[in-house]
């Protein structure tokens, strides 16, 4: 059974469109694919893909601020291995660019019901993680139960069915505008300004073309003194050719029997200023700065690119998914989603020592964890994490003091008496040795 039958089903209850708040249909079309046309574009999302593309999305719980393990590790398993096709990089890849070419990416968690008749309770158990690339979304409220739900249509017309809108994982990029999309009011990607740039852009690239190729056209006649033969005049025009092929100068010598005249030309090209002015408006469009697109950033402007592009995408998918692949008795319990990404990789190599010797004395970090931020193998042994004796437990300090120095009171009245037993045998033998 494929992925659309499988969405395809139906369910009961007299269907309506889902209410707005601003009075609009809820039918929402995906558009924008345009604009990836652009090189300038490519190759600017492709550095923010690359990015998105190196996530590690796991399912965590945290109880009274600590983390502890999760014992059910079947949502793990499926953010490992997303579906049958595609691997974690291969699939967050695909997310993102669904993301940043329409604002929105649908992902279908597909899963199987298993009811346990001891607590009368039904659990899912997730089996892929399908992202859905859709050219229509409609949106659909159960006047009866009040449910939310949509319907998608697929680029060859097929749809999926009513869905519930909860079992649908909804990760959009620059939400406000729409109250249930991604983009701007009518939830298309907001591209209005950009589109401005990239026609501009294509203009100037074209007329530079068209000028490289205008200097490339008639330059100049061969004027011929004289009437001459037919074979004369191929003789000379062979001769002409030749010596162009030939020369290296730009200068033509002809003889007594022929004149050249140049033909000037006026073409302009595009100024260099102008098409740079250009393809920084749409890096900035896309929060990229020319440093990274080059791939010759420092350490600093690649944590500045994470902080201001990537990061709000991170924290959302979290966001998304958690909504979807937990319940709300798990989210309640402290279970979350994470998208974790190695920020310390972008640090310098001063950041990263100056990391370690905080994290190493409190046993935050292992030796092994160290070596991976500079690229060197595991050694035997380091997994293991080590911490100074110089540290105590901040709810311990206080009783740990008064042990020590009841301790310390004790050994010094200890030597007191002592010492005191000593002098008092010297006074005695001094006694006893008088005359």
């Amino acid at each position: 059974m494929g992925l659309v039958d499988y969405l395809n089903k139906k369910i009961d209850g007299k269907m309506r469109w889902a209410n707005t708040m601003i009075g609009t249909t809820p039918s929402f079309s995906q558009f924008g694919n345009d604009v990836m046309k652009d090189d300038t574009v490519q190759t600017v999302t492709n550095r923010i893909l690359n990015e998105y593309s190196k996530m590690n999305p796991r399912h965590i719980r945290k109880c009274n601020g600590v983390q502890v393990k999760v014992s059910n590790q079947n949502i793990n398993h499926i953010l490992e291995n997303p579906n049958r096709i595609m691997t974690k990089s291969d699939f967050l890849r695909k997310c993102a660019w669904l993301r940043e070419t329409y604002s929105n990416c649908f992902i279908y968690p597909t899963y199987d019901l298993y009811f346990n008749e001891k607590t009368g309770q039904t659990k899912k158990v997730y089996k892929a993680l399908y992202p859905l690339q859709v050219s229509k979304a409609d949106f659909y409220e159960d006047e009866y139960t009040g449910h939310l739900y949509v319907d998608f249509t697929f680029p060859k017309g097929q749809h999926s069915g009513y869905l519930l809108y909860n079992d649908v994982i909804h990760w959009r990029k620059g939400y406000g505008a729409n109250e249930y999309m991604g983009g701007d009011v009518n939830g298309y990607p907001d591209n209005s300004s950009l589109l401005k740039y990239l026609e501009t852009n294509d203009k100037l690239i074209q007329s530079t073309f068209k000028s490289i190729e205008g200097s490339m056209k008639i330059n100049g006649i061969i004027k011929v003194g004289a009437l001459i033969q037919k074979e004369e005049r191929e003789k000379v025009r062979l001769s002409f050719e030749k010596q162009l092929e030939e020369g290296n100068s730009g200068f033509y010598t002809m003889d007594t029997g022929a004149d050249y005249v140049p033909i000037p030309y006026y073409g302009r090209t595009v100024n260099d200023n102008i098409l740079k002015f250009f393809d920084k408006k749409i890096r900035n469009h896309y929060g990229v700065s020319e440093a990274i697109l080059e791939g010759d950033y420092t350490n600093e402007q690649k944590e500045a690119f994470y902080e201001t592009v990537i990061e709000d995408g991170v924290i959302s998918l979290g966001h998304a998914m958690s909504r979807v692949l937990l319940t709300a008795g798990e989210r309640a319990n402290g279970n979350e989603i994470i998208c974790y990404t190695n920020k310390i990789q972008m640090m310098s190599a001063d950041k990263k020592r100056d990391l370690a010797n905080v994290l190493l004395p409190i046993g935050g970090v292992t030796a092994n964890e160290i070596r991976s931020w500079y690229g060197e193998t595991p050694i035997v042994g380091g997994d293991e994490p080590m911490m100074s004796l110089n540290w105590i437990k901040k709810s311990i300090a206080d009783q740990y003091q008064l042990e020590a120095y009841k301790t310390k009171s004790a050994s010094n009245s200890k030597n007191n008496n002592e010492n005191d037993s000593e002098n008092d045998i010297i006074k005695t033998d001094n006694k006893e040795v008088q005359p």
